[in-house]
């Protein structure tokens, strides 16, 4: 999956980077054990084209296919470890279409279905100008100073960053690094070109490795150009499974979507209105509030259950090959499937309504453990003080 070749590159990734070329580039003994394991689980593939498959999508270096290929590895490595009986892209006899997985263990057999939402054409567009625009600038070496950016504006095409750079570094030049005393109140730059703009503040380097180059030094210290905003990824998970859910129609045996996702959502919020709805507040006569949810989620609600071909959901979020301890994979079965989805073991958290309540089963091992990997993962510094 990855070249065999001497690397030297320590660097971090830079914003336009994504993850395989990073993984494949960057040098360290803490590297090699991700490679390994992706390698390792790319391996068990029991199909030369399925091999291939997952080589091309992996080396493509398009971000969401990474995503979407570590999230297929990820399945077939989690049903693998609990004795299933795996079939990549299984035929179905009423379609030509052929969900991920069939899985089967004990005479008791599943279909498995794997999707990473995507971005749309413009978002994507606008990324990669503001992660060109963020790399150009991050590239400026000033000995002095750091720089933090307090409000971006991102044009229709790409912007003269370097010229930017330029005017920034002839900016911090001019200024004193003791007479910044107060980051509140450090020395600002702004810029513009037509439908960009930019805000800058110079903050002062520590005085005591002033003056000293750095290696792999970003000019940009602080990234506080986003606005504060309502997060609502609810939205995301429920437009995911609306574009899978109906996919392969009726099928004989029990259905599972696995979402893969990367989003903020430790206590389950974003997750359990998605499946269950948004939680309202209702305010009753003599001023007295009661919570209850809302008709919009996924799974609907009592009698009328919604997406029932669905037999449950496995989110799999924050999932990288160098922080599966990390990862939190969460398993949603729907109240009301038609046909039932049999329990899956392994570092998976379960979810489970009933009574009209809701409740958690934690996950029965541990993910290192599970995936027989080391305490640390991986072992060693991914970037020690001494990196060229």
């Amino acid at each position: 999956m990855f070249d065999v070749r001497e690397r030297t590159n320590t660097a971090p990734a830079t914003h336009e980077e994504s993850s395989f070329p990073f993984l494949n580039r960057v040098a360290g003994e803490f590297w090699e054990h991700p490679r390994r394991l992706i390698q390792d689980w790319c391996d068990r593939l029991a199909d030369d084209e399925d091999y291939a498959d997952v080589r091309g999508r992996l080396r493509s270096g398009d971000a969401h296919e990474y995503s979407s290929v570590m999230l297929e590895l990820y399945i077939h490595e989690l049903l693998r470890r609990t004795g299933h009986q795996i079939t990549v892209h299984p035929k179905l006899a009423h379609t030509s279409r052929r969900p991920d997985f069939y899985a089967e263990k004990n005479g008791t057999g599943f279909y498995v279905e794997a999707v990473v939402p995507g971005a749309s054409k413009q978002t994507l567009s606008g990324r990669a100008r503001e992660n060109r625009f963020l790399d150009v600038i991050n590239r400026l070496e000033d000995l002095n100073f750091t720089l933090s950016l307090n409000s971006l504006a991102v044009g229709a095409s790409n912007p003269p960053a370097s010229k930017l750079r330029g005017a920034l570094h002839a900016w911090l030049r001019s200024l004193d690094p003791d007479a910044v005393t107060d980051w509140a109140t450090a020395p600002a730059f702004r810029w513009e070109n037509g439908d960009w703009a930019a805000e800058f503040s110079a903050l002062p380097r520590k005085a005591k490795p002033r003056g000293q180059a750095r290696s792999h030094h970003r000019a940009i210290g602080v990234y506080a150009h986003q606005p504060a905003q309502w997060v609502d990824d609810a939205v995301i998970i429920e437009r995911a499974l609306k574009s899978k859910h109906g996919e392969y129609g009726a099928l004989d045996k029990p259905f599972v979507i696995a979402v893969g996702l990367y989003v903020h959502d430790p206590d389950l919020w974003h997750s359990t209105n998605a499946f269950y709805g948004h939680e309202r507040i209702q305010w009753n006569d003599g001023e007295e509030a009661s919570g209850f949810r809302g008709l919009d989620g996924y799974f609907g609600a009592p009698p009328a259950w919604r997406h029932t071909n669905v037999s449950a959901v496995l989110l799999v979020n924050q999932l990288q090959p160098y922080h599966l301890h990390h990862t939190q994979a969460t398993l949603w079965r729907h109240p009301g499937a038609a046909l039932p989805a049999p329990p899956l073991d392994g570092p998976i958290d379960t979810m489970t309504m009933t009574d009209n309540r809701l409740d958690a089963t934690a996950a029965t091992t541990p993910a290192l453990e599970f995936f027989g990997l080391p305490t640390p993962w991986p072992p060693g510094v991914p970037w020690p003080k001494t990196r060229e």
